[in-house]
């Protein structure tokens, strides 16, 4: 059944629909970055085929399969699955069973780790190769059949102890018989040399004396050489030390006299006294110079605004009409004049109009209603408005002669009356001689009134037009008044100017004074003058004071330093008196000093040779008289000669009481122990217990033996199909480097081909694990979907983190199964270039599905990365094998390595073109995959003759390899030792440089540890070594075998033909010749060093 189409319409951690069309039938790559819908796909095709009761209730989903020629479509809405065959309702096809789905589906977690399926499949292949039986158990320490090598060494061992112990007991026995027949004969001679003993002593002390009277002798010679009074032992450090110290002072003391000089003349620059107490007084000059900046700052306000003043006067009278450059002149009484001219024009206007006057003087209409008769109603009102306006300047601007605005407001009041009176009194139309003559009379009035008007501003300094002026009086008055104010503010600020003027002077010349008593007195009384100089003047004081200090500080330093050089200087007479020598005499008192050494050997000497003196005198005193006498006439050939003799006769005395005491010891022990019974007895147990352990081995070989034989040929009739196929798949994936073994407590395994060497999952790498998991998985699925609608192979990142080399090999597999059965293969990735390397590896192009195109996502997949290039096989060369293996880069042969290791090419250097092949096409390069290779189906690709041949080199080889080791037992290195009861020795690094310096060879390790102890080994502990190395079976007692010897058991391995001799003869002088050479130093190991000799 493949898959044609998925439409995945609501489905959660999907945002939009996603529809797919583009499956094909074989490989399928589906890539996109993480989160775009990879893993969801695979949740809805569960869903899909396999619902369950935990799937969301909301589901929108639709699949078009394809299965023996029919097209069937399945439709998910919420949680009803519906099934369409050709478009007509229909009951789903046969789909696998539901537990067994779980082997379709593989995400990348489920191939890192043992999953419930995986046990599940494990548990049914082992019950299945047992025939039902737990034979571990049987075979188990707590089955019938145990065995135990260690327990069996261990009765041996403790028998032959026995034996030992008995005949040691029997041989104790007897020579204890015989000794204590000896006992007087010992006890006269004891006593002999104990007096010999005595004599001995004497005379020892008796030279001894000798001795040490030559040496007080010598002691005292040598003392006398020396002069009566030595330094002490430090003289020469405290020497040095108080001469390094009154340098160091003298040093510190010119530095202080440079500091001293330097500062005074910077004082002497400053131009101020050395007494700080002459120094000005600098604050009240700067609180006078604060007092002259504040006045010199107001006194500068002032003049601006006596100028703002002048510039209100000067445009005021710009305004009046002052334009001959006379200023108006304005006062009470020019003012009164000008009202009471103001008053008098009024009136005479007030006449002239009132009789019907024109404005110039002449006869004019009258009329009420007419323009001539409303204008002189307005200028009356103007005129009486003008002089208001005079009577209220008189008051505002001459407020203070309260009679004048009086008058000047009573003047105002009745002119404005009368104007009143006579502008509504009504007029006489009738021109009468009398009107003339009261016509004329007004006319000359005005015109008087006029000219004196005229003559009153002339007077005042205004150039003002007399005929306008009434219309015009209020403006004229406000000017005025205005000027009036603004001269009166000018004198106001020309009085604050010259009074400020006339407090600054006496301040400035004050501190130019106080400043010229310290230095030159500034050009200038000008504020800022004044200020740089007394700036100038502190400058000077601060360094004057500055200057004073370091004086002062470096004096005190100086005189500090006097007074330690004197110090030193005092020390260093006191060190001459001391020693006795005159003071300065320096080279004398150095060698005095590197006399010492020898004055203190000589002085000890004495003091030694004078206490042994003494020590030998109170000995000697117990001698005998010739002895003394000997010693007081220092006869030393006598006393030798005595000496001699007494030694002669005392040498025996320490054996012959240890003798004496050892043989009453052991009568003693034998009186209280039984140790001939005894050892008799643990004998006869011993041999028990031997008897009974060899007859339970033999009942466990015997019947390990049958199981053994039981099981392999039950496993070989009866081993499952799945255990074969899922053998077959991991050998297919990893090229023959692995098989598929489950472990005694049922759980898969791989065992390497090459060393056949057992490896859990935890053990294996993660590529590897993954691919075991997943040949398991596809075993399963090939051995239940019989009779079943196969489904597509679904990988999630599966090969993510898989090497190249296993990539490619899991790849053709993968295709290699879809293009034989036709099954269809989904492999999702986020990388994009697993595309580029499954075409790489299979040679076609998988179909590949975008999802972040199909989806439109702003994420698109990222460009695919660079794949590296496998490194090519290079062509062998037949003439030169050699150049070949330095290509392949070959180790040397190490015969303690597993066999499975052992490189093809020292079986087939004479046939490069068949081990070509094996490389470059089957992944076989050592004799472990190739013997799995020919166990396997693949073999059928080589020929019979190849095939053939390799198993004879391969048996060779192994034959070879178990010959050479004959006699040499398992190497021994520190991996071991650290997990042996040696481990935790102190000397276990001692022990192991030993192993590594004899080639980890177990026997050769004991003889060098006898021959040549190492620190803390005695006899125990290399006894402790040897048995350890006996019980783990890695000593091999057995002569080792020659060259012709390993010859010999090679041919016996291999059937009585040709071509199986002449193998056997290539494949010897092969590895005799191209084995390594037995390492120094660290592991004991192959090398991994390319094989020399090629």
């Amino acid at each position: 059944m493949k898959l044609e189409a998925l439409h995945i319409r609501r489905l959660p951690g999907i945002d939009r629909p996603l529809h797919i069309e583009t499956f094909g039938p074989g490989v399928n790559v589906i890539t996109g970055p993480n989160a775009s819908g990879k893993s969801s796909l695979l949740r809805a095709l569960r869903m899909l085929i396999a619902p369950g009761p935990d799937d969301p209730p909301n589901l929108q989903l639709e699949a078009t399969l394809g299965h023996a020629g029919e097209h069937w479509r399945a439709e998910r809405f919420g949680r009803e699955v519906v099934w369409l065959r050709e478009g007509q309702p229909s009951e789903p096809p046969p789909l696998p069973a539901a537990d067994t789905l779980s082997g379709y589906f593989l995400p990348v977690d489920e191939l890192l780790r043992l999953t419930r399926s995986d046990t599940a499949i494990a548990a049914q292949l082992r019950k299945e190769l047992a025939g039902g039986y737990d034979l571990a158990a049987l075979r188990g320490d707590g089955g019938p059949l145990p065995i135990h090598p260690g327990r069996d060494r261990k009765a041996g061992d403790t028998l032959k102890a026995a034996e030992q112990a008995l005949r040691d007991a029997e041989s104790a026995n007897r020579a204890l018989l015989a000794d204590r027949e000896r006992l007087p004969e010992l006890h006269t001679a004891i006593q002999r040399a104990t007096e010999a003993l005595h004599r001995r002593d004497h005379c020892r002390d008796a030279l001894a004396l000798i001795d040490a009277r030559d040496a007080t002798r010598a002691a005292r010679a040598d003392l006398a050489t020396f002069p009566e009074i030595m330094p002490e032992g430090s003289a020469a450090q405290e020497l040095e030390r108080l001469e390094q110290r009154r340098d160091q002072e003298r040093e510190r003391h010119r530095q202080a006299r440079d500091t001293m000089e330097a500062a005074m003349e910077r004082l002497h620059r400053t131009g101020l006294g050395e007494n700080a107490d002459d120094a000005p007084d600098l604050p009240p000059m700067r609180r006078r110079l604060d007092e002259i900046r504040e006045l010199t700052t107001r006194l500068e306000q002032a003049r601006d605004q006596l100028h703002r003043d002048t510039t209100r006067v000067t445009e005021n009278e710009r305004l009046i009409g002052d334009e001959g450059g006379h200023p108006p002149r304005i006062d009470q009484y020019s003012v009164a004049r000008l009202e009471e001219a103001a008053q008098t024009l009024a009136r005479a206007l007030g006449d002239w109009h009132q009789l019907g006057g024109d404005a110039d003087g002449g006869a004019a209409d009258t009329a009420p209603g007419t323009s001539t008769a409303r204008s002189t109603w307005l200028d009356r009102l103007a005129i009486a408005t003008s002089g208001v306006a005079v009577a209220a300047l008189a008051y505002a601007g001459y407020g203070d002669s309260p009679a004048v605005a009086t008058a000047a407001a009573s003047g105002a009041a009745a002119g404005l009356a009368w104007l009143l009176w006579r502008s509504l009194r009504p007029r006489s139309g009738a021109d009468t001689p009398d009107r003339r003559q009261r016509t004329e009379s007004a006319r000359r009035q005005l015109e008087e009134a006029r000219t004196a008007l005229r003559s009153l501003t002339a007077d005042m300094g205004l150039a003002l037009d007399t005929d306008t002026l009434p219309n015009h009086l209020q403006l004229l008055v406000q000017r005025l008044l205005r000027l009036d104010e603004a001269r009166i503010a000018r004198d106001e600020s020309q009085a604050r100017c010259d009074h400020l003027e006339h407090q600054l002077t006496p301040l400035r010349e004050e501190l130019r004074t106080s400043l010229a008593a310290w230095q030159s007195p500034p050009t200038s009384l000008a504020t800022a003058d004044l200020a740089h100089a007394l700036d100038q003047l502190e400058q000077r004081v601060q360094a004057a004071d500055e200057a004073r200090r370091e004086y002062a500080q470096a004096r005190g330093e100086a005189d500090q330093a006097t007074a330690r050089e004197q110090e030193a200087n005092a020390a260093l007479e006191q060190l001459y008196t001391r020693a006795a020598i005159t003071v300065g005499d320096r080279d004398t008192l150095l060698a005095r000093v590197e006399d010492l050494p020898d004055w203190k050997d000589a002085t000890r000497a004495l003091h030694a040779a004078t206490v042994r003196e003494d020590d030998a005198l109170k000995r000697l005193q117990s001698a005998p008289d010739d002895l003394r006498a000997l010693a007081d006439a220092d006869d030393r050939a006598g006393l030798t000669a005595e000496l001699q003799r007494a030694q002669a006769r005392s040498e025996e005395h320490d054996d012959l009481v240890r003798e004496e005491e050892r043989i009453h010891q052991r009568l003693r022990d034998a009186e209280h122990r039984f140790q001939l019974e005894q050892a008799r007895a643990e004998r006869d147990e011993a041999r028990d217990a031997l008897a009974e352990r060899h007859d339970q081995r033999m009942v466990a070989e015997a019947g390990r033996f049958l199981l053994d034989a039981v099981e392999a040929d039950h496993r070989r009739d009866h081993q499952p199909r799945a255990a074969r196929l899922a053998d077959r798949w991991l050998r297919r994936f990893t090229h023959d480097q692995f098989a598929l073994e489950l472990n005694d407590h049922g759980e898969p395994c791989a065992r390497e081909t090459a060393s056949g060497e057992i490896r859990t999952l935890e053990a294996l790498s993660v590529g590897t694990r993954m691919q075991l998991l997943l040949a398991l998985r596809m075993a399963w699925v090939e051995e239940h979907e019989h009779g079943h609608a196969p489904l597509p192979l679904m990988l999630d990142e599966a090969l993510a983190t898989t090497d190249p080399v296993r990539f490619d090999a899991v790849a053709t597999t993968l295709h290699a199964l879809t293009r034989d059965s036709g099954r269809q293969i989904l492999y999702l990735s986020a990388q994009p270039e697993d595309v580029e390397r499954w075409q790489r590896a299979t040679g076609e192009a998988p179909r590949v599905i975008d999802l972040a195109q199909l989806r439109a996502s702003a994420t698109r997949s990222p460009d695919p990365l660079p794949l590296p290039q496998p490194d090519a096989l290079p062509e062998p060369d037949p003439e030169d094998p050699a150049a070949y293996a330095a290509a392949l880069g070959v180790a040397p042969v190490d015969p303690y390595a597993e066999p499975g290791t052992l490189h093809l090419f020292h079986l087939l250097h004479d046939d490069l073109p068949t081990l070509h092949r094996l490389i470059a096409d089957f992944r076989v390069t050592t004799i472990g995959q190739a013997e799995s290779l020919l166990q396997g189906p693949a073999a059928r690709h080589l020929d019979a003759r190849a095939c053939a041949m390799l198993e004879r080199r391969a048996t060779a080889a192994r034959a070879w390899i178990n010959a050479w080791r004959i006699g040499r037992g398992e190497p021994v290195d520190r991996p071991r030792l650290e997990q042996s009861p040696m481990g935790k020795w102190k000397h276990l690094d001692a022990l192991v440089e030993r192993a590594d310096a004899v080639g980890g060879a177990p026997d050769a390790l004991i003889a060098s540890l006898r021959e040549d102890r190492l620190p803390g080994f005695g006899d125990k502990r290399i006894q402790q070594v040897e048995q350890w190395l006996e019980q783990e079976g890695l000593l091999d007692h057995r002569p080792r075998l020659d060259a012709p010897g390993r010859h010999h058991a090679v041919l016996a391995s291999l059937p009585d033909t040709g071509d199986a001799i002449a193998d056997a003869r290539l494949v010897v002088d092969t590895l005799e010749s191209a084995v390594a050479p037995a390492p120094t130093s660290g592991s004991i190991r192959a090398s991994s060093e390319v094989m020399p000799g090629w």
